[in-house]
């Protein structure tokens, strides 16, 4: 579900500090996309957007449904992509991978996205 080695990679190169940056922004501009790509003008470059930002933060499984909606409106425009399964996912995941980042090493300072998350699993 999370491919732990590509965090350790991106933490490495990039440094703690701006991993929490790194974090809050993916966290919000995920959200952001899949609460717009029902109506978005074109839904496979939103699903690719999706895909790319779900691979560099090692959410691994929701990059693999990502391909899937891709490749399904490359094929068919019009064709029906299940949204909400790919919220699921991306949901399952968030919560896969926050837990994971605490139990691995303090949180990287101060998430702002962590607001949506319950504390319970910030708090580990």
């Amino acid at each position: 579900m999370i491919n732990w080695d590509r965090i350790e990679d991106l933490r490495t190169d990039i440094g703690e500090e701006e991993m929490a940056e790194v974090i809050d922004l993916f966290l919000d501009e995920v959200e952001q996309a899949l609460s717009q790509i029902g109506t978005a003008p074109d839904r496979e470059a939103a699903a690719h957007f999706l895909k790319g930002a779900a691979l560099n933060l090692g959410f691994s499984r929701f990059a693999a449904e990502c391909l899937v909606a891709e490749q399904t409106c490359h094929a068919d425009p019009t064709a029906r992509i299940d949204i909400a399964a790919l919220r699921q996912c991306y949901e399952v995941s968030k919560q896969a991978f926050l837990t994971g980042l605490s139990a691995r090493a303090p949180p990287p300072a101060q998430i702002r996205n962590s607001a949506r998350i319950s504390s319970s699993v910030m708090s580990r």
